[in-house]
């Protein structure tokens, strides 16, 4: 066995970064069912989407069964980003994912949002109702007036 470098510390973070003061949290229930759109401010939100390489296995599950959280997230779930009605790239759901948005002719110039927590059940990627289904994102403006 090797013995771990005493650098290695240093260079892995023990945690994701603080947010910044004056970040908005965003907690939200997901009782539509997949895809489900939030809107973080008028000319931002997000859809949480899922992949649907493997829906056999979900629809197998029962409602409640769990199907991605930070410490299990799979491949199968994103975030796609919506600047203004058009596409703005995606961000994995991924423990500590953040992903920095430009928002074109808008007093704000861009603005980053963070990944905090979630969970996913097979009955929120089937459709709608109160499976538990729930995510925890943070935004905040990078520049502009707010």
């Amino acid at each position: 066995m090797r013995p771990t470098a005493p650098i290695l510390r240093l260079l892995t973070p023990a945690g994701p970064d603080p947010l910044p003061p004056g970040a908005t949290v965003v907690e939200a229930a997901l009782d539509g069912g997949l895809p489900e759109y939030l809107p973080l401010h008028p000319e931002l939100g997000v859809f949480v989407v899922a992949v649907l390489g493997r829906a056999d296995t979900w629809h197998a599950a029962g409602p409640a069964a769990v199907v991605s959280t930070p410490a299990a997230p799979g491949r199968a779930f994103r975030l796609v980003l919506r600047v203004s009605g058009g596409y703005a790239g995606a961000l994995p759901l991924t423990a500590g994912a953040r992903r920095t948005v430009e928002l074109p002719g808008s007093p704000r110039l861009a603005t980053e949002i963070a990944l905090l927590d979630w969970e996913l059940r097979a009955g929120s990627v089937r459709g709608a109702g109160r499976h538990g289904s729930r995510i925890t994102l943070a935004w905040w403006d990078l520049g502009g007036a707010s």
